[in-house]
């Protein structure tokens, strides 16, 4: 019986796939290039303003949107590499932002000031780091980097203002951070093994 089911599948199936192409809409390849890319998405403390980047300068650039009224305003104005919102500093309306030099995929996490300047957090020349999350007192962010070795992403705290890392977990197994306890003494870890099990 399965034989026969599998043969009445198979001969049916074209007669599903057909579809009219005629219905379809088509677009050139320059209509394509023309889509504006976003991302991002963080309210701000006082849920006035939403941080976020888009590609629309022709590179990807911080904006930030005024919900009262939908305007939107362009806070960075990079021409040669991508900027991707993170988050707003709490407590300081500075901004949290990731970026890599020339393409290079080796993030960075930068401080952008009030002022528009912007500090890099985390300078070593082959450090990769990516934001994890704020301590749960806000006064603390959490991060993890491969400074110490490009293979594995240690865990590390920085208090806001002071902007120095600690290690608080060094990572020689390749485990990866799920989450940490609001005591900061625990951290959930995984470990992958395949690409379909872990």
């Amino acid at each position: 019986m399965k034989p026969f089911l599998y043969l009445l599948l198979f001969l049916c199936f074209p007669l599903w796939a057909q579809q009219d192409t005629a219905s379809i809409e088509k677009y050139t390849i320059e209509e394509f290039y023309e889509n504006t890319r976003v991302g991002g998405g963080v309210f701000s403390e006082d849920e006035k303003k939403l941080l976020m980047d888009s590609d629309e300068s022709g590179i990807f650039n911080l904006y930030e949107i005024q919900l009262a009224d939908g305007s939107k305003k362009q806070i960075t104005n990079s021409t040669t590499d991508s900027f991707f919102a993170i988050d707003y500093v709490p407590g300081s309306g500075e901004i949290l932002y990731s970026a890599d030099k020339g393409g290079n995929e080796i993030s960075h996490i930068y401080l952008l000031g009030k002022d528009g300047k912007s500090k890099d957090l985390t300078p070593g020349e082959n450090e990769k780091a990516m934001f994890g999350s704020w301590s749960d007192d806000k006064k603390s962010m959490i991060y993890l980097s491969k400074v110490r070795d490009p293979q594995f992403f240690d865990v590390y705290k920085m208090d806001i203002g002071k902007w120095e890392p600690q290690m608080i977990y060094r990572n020689d197994k390749g485990f990866q951070l799920e989450g940490i306890s609001h005591d900061e003494n625990l951290l959930m870890l995984s470990q992958p093994i395949t690409t379909s099990e872990n």
